[in-house]
């Protein structure tokens, strides 16, 4: 079973190649195959777990407004979701995860105010992600920061 993560961007300007730049710098850093015809990268970590980043646009001449991570579940680490997360912050993305209840993730709390009102019903309640060990951990159920709390355990 995987996760399948959304990252999209909600700001007023499109991504320019400085972006790209960003998100290449970070696969750069890690054993990184593709993109393949579908935009596919297979990125491995150092400790050899390998998860999959679509990013059709990231060699494409189209505004990089949106990619993706699928992950299987049993790999889902602190170290993953650092990946996860310094793809998020390079793209200035929100993570839309694939699962109920719907809730993005922020990697920043200045995104709050660009995340449409109709995805979240309150905003100060949006999980704000620092560290991999978190969005882990949100992914989860295990815990969860919010912009108007500390981090703190809830039921799984």
């Amino acid at each position: 079973m995987s996760i399948d993560l959304f990252l999209k961007r909600f700001a007023e300007q499109p991504a320019g190649e400085a972006v790209r730049t960003e998100i290449r710098a970070v696969l750069a850093a890690h054993h990184t195959v593709g993109p393949d015809d579908l935009g596919t990268y297979f990125v491995t970590l150092p400790h050899g777990i390998a998860v999959e980043f679509l990013a059709q646009e990231l060699e494409s001449d189209e505004p990089f407004e949106a990619c993706a991570f699928r992950i299987r579940r049993r790999e889902l680490d602190a170290r993953v979701g650092e990946l996860v997360l310094a793809i998020a912050r390079a793209a200035q993305c929100v993570i839309l995860p694939v699962m109920e209840p719907f809730t993005p993730i922020l990697v920043d709390p200045q995104q709050a105010a660009r995340v449409p009102r109709n995805m979240a019903h309150r905003i100060d309640e949006l999980p704000l992600c620092i560290t991999g060990a978190e969005l882990a951990a949100v992914l989860t159920r295990a815990q969860i920061r919010t912009i108007g709390s500390p981090f703190e355990t809830s039921p799984v």
